[in-house]
């Protein structure tokens, strides 16, 4: 066994470094957001009852996302890498409008 894992380390070791990159950069742009959203689901599962199937799908919106992004990315599709831009976009002005709003209220508060 510690044959095949040495023959394995000089292989990567031969293929080079840029390679290695090229190769880990899709699958880590894949794994890192179902890993942070798991992380916080779970964090907010703790103080928060969530339903099991609100957990669910929010574990297959990120997955859903994570895939066709790297894939666009990837893959140059350009109707993908839009289509994650504009889901973005929306996105930013949702937590632009939540963030406005809860300063104004904040606002209003301190007046009274």
């Amino acid at each position: 066994m510690r044959l095949f894992f040495t023959i394995v380390g000089f292989a990567i070791a031969n293929v080079g470094l840029q390679s290695v990159i090229q190769f880990s950069v899709p699958m880590l742009l894949f794994l890192y957001p179902i890993t942070i959203a798991l992380v916080l689901v779970v964090i907010v599962n703790k103080y928060v009852a969530l339903s099991k199937l609100g957990m669910q799908l929010t574990m297959a919106v990120v997955t859903l996302i994570s895939i066709l992004s790297v894939v666009g990315s990837t893959f140059k599709v350009s109707a993908l890498s839009a289509l994650i831009a504009k889901t973005s976009s929306i996105s930013s002005k949702f937590r632009m409008v939540s963030t406005s709003s809860s300063l104004l209220s904040n606002c209003g508060s301190i007046t009274e």
